[in-house]
């Protein structure tokens, strides 16, 4: 108690002292007067003055060393050098300094001279840091102050007027002479045009100079020490463009005006600027992700259906290299899906100036707080917007929004949007299913630019484009035939608009055949995370889906994703928990007569860690038309994956299906060994040779 009582007698006087001796100057600082002091500040100034303090040994706190004075001139470049620490000792955390150049009693961001943060003073200790330092050449002449601020933990920028409980607030006094330069300074400095190589400097001539000395490089550097640029361009207001920049990076620049015979102006600056967008940071250790992000209506779509969670950590993805192909004004239509069906905070930011920042009214789509995801939503580009290319970021926030540059349970994605001029010819708009058969799929769109001519390209789902089949479209809707039945197929539609002048290409578009019999060869691998397209799944128990085959979730035990080695989503299982028995899985029916070697094959996993042995057998059987007939039992554990391999020759006359049964209640303890199916094929077997007992 008594150790409590000292230390408010300790406090209140301090901070008393602190608000009577700087008068105007805010109050605030630390209230401990122990550990975190400013160690030494000093500086060498004009007329033989400087500086030359030393905080140690001493205590920590609020100090007015005002009867320490240096003197300055308006427009000349000084060093302050201040050691943080306690004296002798590390601290993590911030330090600054500020000058008060005109006098308003308020110590503002743009007069900090200096900042500092991190664990300051490791290698060797007590090293001063340097603030190399222009005085504002429009400083007010006289009397004012100096302020060096020291907080244990801070973060920069520091507050000057803030209360914290651990470091040290000193005040310093700065007598400054102003001048007046025969060369008046530039003014009214602005950087625009920035690109990942150079970037536009604009100013406003003050007097007579038709030439100007521009100079940049990283932030920080004295003037005289950096890139050089000469300006003559003989107009009031000027402009110089800077080249060689490095992407992803920040700058300082400065501008002096040449009246000519040696008569130069002060430098002007530091202004800065950055060619990089903000990194964008969550405080979630397990964020809600976009897990697709697909637009129509544009030109050229983004259609980037599986977006993950972020790359290569969570919270951000780079996908600048998908474009979205766009003219003014013209109406875009999204859809966005999250890692949760569930509500979240949505906006969607376009650099329009292209000045490396998403400001407010560069935010083109806002949820205005939590909306349920899956979100489809609208966003125009603007009337007038130049032709050229533009940054769109992404964001959905389980828990916030509306930041571009941070969140909580959040992740962005960012986009390229190439803004161009209106096409002669325009591609299609809403290209749907009128209706399927086995073999073909009937087509219809909204035709624009008045065309009627079309081509289609299609094939399965995921094909490239430029090796599918192409067809020639004279009327709308289009049925497209000599398709394979129980099958996914991808369209793209352009439009022909006559004189070789055709569209950019609308798709994909994708949908299944109405289900019937396939013609092998035949390839499952799972990898949608949903179940195939005119496939069975049943059970003799309940219908829960935990019951049934699966094609996404975790599988667990053994079985867990960190032990299968395969990322959830890309095979199908069956969760040994349930107790039920005849989980079948059973292929559409596929015509394998064409083959000439039939076989099946496919991929399996067993793994029981809990109870080696205890295994749920995997029943392997073939429907030749009239019957099923037992291939194989698959039952143990292993690590692996395991591949087999069947002949099916005996029933290479007939439409055959193939059913993959788990039968749970075999094993006493069946809870333990998930089943995992995958990479299923039926085809022709390929000899390549090989030398038994060398490789399977």
């Amino acid at each position: 108690m008594k150790k409590k009582l000292l230390k408010l007698f300790l406090v209140v006087p301090s901070l008393l002292m602190w608000q009577g001796v700087n008068g105007q100057y805010c109050s605030g600082g630390p209230s401990s007067l122990i550990d975190s002091n400013v160690e030494s500040v000093n500086i060498t100034g004009d007329n033989a003055t400087s500086i030359a303090y030393l905080g140690c040994p001493g205590l920590a706190g609020v100090e007015d060393q005002t009867a320490l004075s240096v003197d300055l001139t308006a427009g000349s470049i000084y060093t302050l050098d201040v050691e943080f620490g306690t004296c002798g000792g590390n601290y993590t955390g911030a330090g600054e300094a500020w000058i008060d150049f005109n006098q308003n009693g308020i110590f503002e961001a743009s007069e900090s001279i200096g900042t500092s943060s991190g664990l300051p003073n490791t290698s060797p200790w007590n090293a001063p840091v340097n603030f190399s330092f222009s005085v504002d050449p429009t400083a007010v002449g006289g009397a004012t102050r100096m302020r060096v601020i020291q907080q244990e933990g801070g973060v920069l920028p520091l507050n000057p007027c803030a209360s914290f409980f651990y470091g040290s607030v000193v005040d310093f006094s700065v007598n400054i002479t102003a001048v007046v330069p025969t060369c008046p300074f530039p003014s009214n400095l602005v950087v625009s045009g920035i690109n990942s190589t150079g970037a536009t400097l604009d100013w406003t001539e003050n007097g007579t100079a038709t030439t100007w000395n521009v100079e940049w490089g990283t932030p920080g550097f004295t003037p005289g020490t950096g890139n050089e640029l000469i300006a003559d361009n003989g107009n009031t207001t000027q402009t110089s463009t800077t080249t060689g920049l490095s992407a992803n990076s920040s700058y300082d620049v400065y501008v002096q005006a040449d009246c000519g015979g040696g008569d130069v102006s002060f430098w002007i600056g530091p202004f800065s600027f950055s060619n990089s967008y903000c990194n964008f940071t969550i405080t979630s250790t397990a964020p809600q992700h976009i897990t697709s992000f697909i637009t129509t209506g544009a030109i050229v779509d983004i259609n980037n259906a599986a977006s993950g969670p972020g790359t290569p950590n969570a919270g951000y993805t780079d996908f600048t290299t998908i474009s979205m192909e766009a003219y003014e004004t013209q109406i875009i239509d999204f859809d966005l899906v999250g890692s949760l069906t569930s509500t979240y905070g949505v906006d969607i930011y376009v650099d329009w100036n292209n000045n490396f920042v998403f400001d407010a009214n560069e935010n083109i789509y806002s949820s205005g707080g939590y909306i349920a995801v899956p979100l489809a939503g609208t966003f125009t580009i603007p009337t007038g917007t130049p032709v050229g290319q533009y940054r769109m970021r992404v964001v959905a926030d389980y828990f916030n929004g509306g930041s571009a540059c941070s969140g909580n349970s959040a992740e962005a994605e960012d986009y390229t949007i190439n803004i161009i001029n209106p096409p002669s010819c325009l591609p299609p708009m809403d290209v749907d299913t009128l209706s399927t058969t086995t073999t073909s799929v009937e087509l219809e769109w909204t035709s624009l630019s008045g065309a009627t001519n079309w081509i289609i390209e299609y094939g399965l789902s995921g094909f490239t484009q430029g090796s599918g089949m192409e067809v020639n479209a004279t009327t709308n809707p289009f049925t497209v035939t000599g398709l394979t039945p129980s099958a996914n197929y991808d369209f793209y539609v352009r439009s022909d608009c006559g004189g070789g002048d055709s569209s950019a290409w609308r798709g994909p578009f994708s949908t299944y055949t109405a289900c019937g019999i396939a013609v092998a060869s035949y390839y499952e691998s799972f990898g949608n995370g949903i179940q195939p397209q005119c496939w069975e799944n049943f059970t003799n128990s309940s219908t829960s889906v935990n019951n049934l085959w699966r094609f996404n979730g975790a599988p667990g035990y053994g079985a867990a994703p960190a032990l299968n080695g395969r990322p959830d989503g890309t095979y199908a299982w069956t969760d040994g928990s349930f107790g039920n028995d005849s989980t079948m899985l059973v292929t559409p029916e596929i015509d394998i007569s064409q083959l000439t070697t039939p076989y099946l094959s496919f991929e399996w996993f067993s793994n029981n860690t809990v109870i080696p042995l205890d295994n749920n057998p995997m029943i392997i059987e073939v429907f030749d038309g009239t019957s099923w007939n037992l291939l194989d039992t698959l039952s143990g554990d292993s690590p692996e994956w395991e591949f087999v391999n069947y002949d099916l020759s005996a029933y290479s006359s007939n439409i055959i299906k193939v059913r993959f049964m788990v039968n749970h209640s075999v094993a006493g303890t069946s809870f333990n060994n998930d089943i995992l199916l995958d990479e299923i094929r039926i085809d022709d077997c390929i000899s390549l040779g090989g030398v038994d007992g060398v490789f399977d």
